[in-house]
């Protein structure tokens, strides 16, 4: 029926497939007030582009066998630098009586995950996450049990900036290319080491306007390249965050 101050809807897509940059219709009300996005309107407000997604986990009781968010997807967005937010519901409780609307938002939580350990011999997934609640690193195995606030986890969501040139530079031949983006660093906690993930690539089209894009370069960590050669004639740049 509407929604209490301080929650948020998330709006699933019932056969657990992945729902990218979603944004409800008139019929939910409007402005909008829903989480995915609502994180992409914030990054834009800030002068970025972010994409956003949304999925049930694989073992939400509610989620078609076989399909959802699975324990390898929450590898792979860790691995390229993303950590996953954990959204905490009772998988079939809906609605909840609030003061003054008798379908009001059930019992919510929203964690951040951020890094995991599995033992593939013994069939263990565990799963790092902070709580809001300044309660330290915590930790639970990836399943349909509680996690925290005798709840399990829903579904998750997902957030993944863009890049963003900020600034063009052209001097004796050369041009340099500066931006901001993600700066993802990941750790091999057992093997002690550290490594930058947030790979960019620069690339080029003389096509007005841009289609078709060749590299630039090779890929980098950093958050500017200076190239030389490039200048003649008419030609647009653009940095693609890459993937892992």
């Amino acid at each position: 029926d509407g929604n209490v101050d301080g929650y948020t809807f998330v709006y699933w897509d019932k056969t657990g497939a992945r729902r990218v940059n979603y944004t409800p219709t008139a019929k939910a009300g409007l402005p909008a007030r829903d989480l995915q996005s609502g994180l992409r309107a914030f990054a834009e407000y800030r002068g970025y582009r972010a994409d956003t997604f949304t999925q049930l986990t694989d073992f939400n009781s509610t989620t078609p066998t076989g399909l959802g968010f699975t324990f390898e997807h929450l590898k792979a967005e860790i691995d390229a630098g993303f950590p996953v937010l954990l959204y905490l519901q009772k998988f079939t409780n809906y609605y909840a009586v609030r003061s003054g609307m008798s379908r009001g938002n059930p019992e919510i939580h929203g964690m951040l995950a951020y890094g995991y350990a599995e033992y593939p011999s013994m069939g263990i997934k565990w799963v790092y996450y902070r709580t809001s609640w300044a309660s330290g690193e915590k930790s639970a195995q990836w399943g349909p049990q509680d996690w925290e606030a005798d709840m399990p986890v829903r579904g998750v969501i997902g957030f993944r900036p863009h890049p963003r040139i900020r600034s063009v530079t052209r001097a004796q031949g050369t041009m340099t290319i500066a931006w901001d983006g993600p700066a993802a660093l990941l750790q091999d906690v057992n093997g002690g080491t550290t490594e930058p993930v947030s790979r960019y690539q620069v690339e080029r089209s003389t096509g007005m306007p841009p289609t078709s894009w060749e590299a630039v370069g090779d890929p980098t960590t950093d958050h500017s390249v200076t190239l030389s050669g490039c200048c003649d004639g008419v030609a647009f740049y653009r940095v693609r965050l890459l993937s892992p």
